[in-house]
C-alpha cells in the first residue's frame, strides 16, 4: 500500500526539480537601480525640451496599453498621442 504522504513527497520533488531546470530558462531577471534615467536625445538635442518629452512619454504609455489591450478606445488614445508627439518634433 502506498502512503499518501510519500506521493506528496515524490510529487513535490519531482515540482522542485522541474522548477530548478526551467527557471534559468524561463525566467527574466530584472535589476534596479538608483540611477535616474537620462534620455540621450534629450541630452543630445537642445530643441527636445520638457514639452517634447512628455509627448514621447504620452505616446509610448498609450502604445504600451494598446499593445497590451487592442481596443477601440486605446487606439483612439494611441492616435491622438502620436499625433501630437509628431506636431511637436
Amino acid at each position: 500500500m502506498i502512503c499518501k504522504q510519500g506521493i506528496n513527497d515524490c510529487i513535490r520533488s519531482f515540482t522542485d526539480t522541474i522548477v530548478k531546470v526551467a527557471n534559468p530558462l524561463f525566467c527574466k531577471t530584472v535589476s534596479y537601480t538608483d540611477k535616474p534615467f537620462v534620455n540621450s536625445l534629450s541630452k543630445k538635442s537642445e530643441w527636445f525640451d520638457e514639452d517634447c518629452y512628455l509627448a514621447k512619454k504620452a505616446y509610448t504609455d498609450a502604445l504600451t496599453n494598446y499593445n497590451r489591450c487592442n481596443s477601440n478606445d486605446n487606439r483612439n488614445i494611441l492616435c491622438h498621442a502620436k499625433t501630437a508627439y509628431k506636431r511637436l518634433i
